[in-house]
């Protein structure tokens, strides 16, 4: 007798697992297949980008949306880009990461041409790299453009703790409270070093308001 057996190909997840456990990304499907899998629990994976990454057309929703699932792994861009990042939110917290924990870290990574616009009537925070952040940002770099209410700047919306090191914005900023270059707003425990910004910031004026905006913090 002769059998014939069809063996389905394995399906390319775009990513990769090494040895160690970290994740290594090669497109651009990898690199929204880690996202949900940091969103459905896998927070502390760390991610490596071994490619530049286009995700033109694609449905973002931000690596950790809120604090339930706040990224507490280390995200190396390896100093690639990641282009086509646009998306309209009516979520809290947007970005290519939504909150980053106290335990995270973002680095290496340039983000060109974002367009980004949160239409949270209640504020959010929104930001080129990260919307809400208590952890690490490393030389990171931002152009396009990001948009939204209150908490909003180029590379992050807020920076509650932690640092900012090494990381400029080209992006045009613009929000109504807390708008900033850099970042929207960066509490007293948090510290900003070696950042700068060359793009425009507006700052939309609400009399109801305290407002604050700024070239490089707002």
């Amino acid at each position: 007798y002769t059998y014939t057996v069809s063996l389905a190909a394995a399906k390319d997840l775009g990513y990769t697992i090494e040895s160690n456990g970290s994740y290594t990304v090669t497109s651009a499907d990898g690199l929204m297949n880690v996202a949900k899998l940091v969103n459905g629990g896998k927070t502390d994976i760390n991610i490596t980008l071994d490619k530049n990454i286009d995700l033109t057309g694609k449905d973002w929703t931000p690596i950790g949306t809120d604090y339930d699932n706040s990224y507490k792994g280390t995200f190396d861009g390896g100093g690639h880009t990641i282009t086509g990042l646009t998306f309209t939110t009516n979520d809290e917290y947007a970005g290519l990461f939504g909150w980053l924990n106290r335990a995270g870290t973002v680095k290496n990574v340039v983000m060109e041409g974002v367009q980004i616009t949160s239409n949270q009537i209640y504020g959010g925070s929104i930001g080129g790299v990260v919307g809400y952040s208590w952890g690490t940002i490393e030389n990171c770099s931002v152009s396009g453009s990001v948009s939204g209410t209150v908490y909003v700047g180029g590379v992050v919306g807020a920076q509650i703790d932690g640092s900012i090191t090494g990381c400029s914005s080209s992006a045009t900023v613009k929000g109504m409270v807390d708008v900033g270059g850099v970042a929207g707003q960066t509490n007293s425990s948090a510290t900003l070093t070696a950042c700068y910004a060359t793009g425009n910031v507006t700052l939309e004026i609400d009399p109801k308001k305290n407002i604050a905006g700024g070239g490089l913090v707002g």
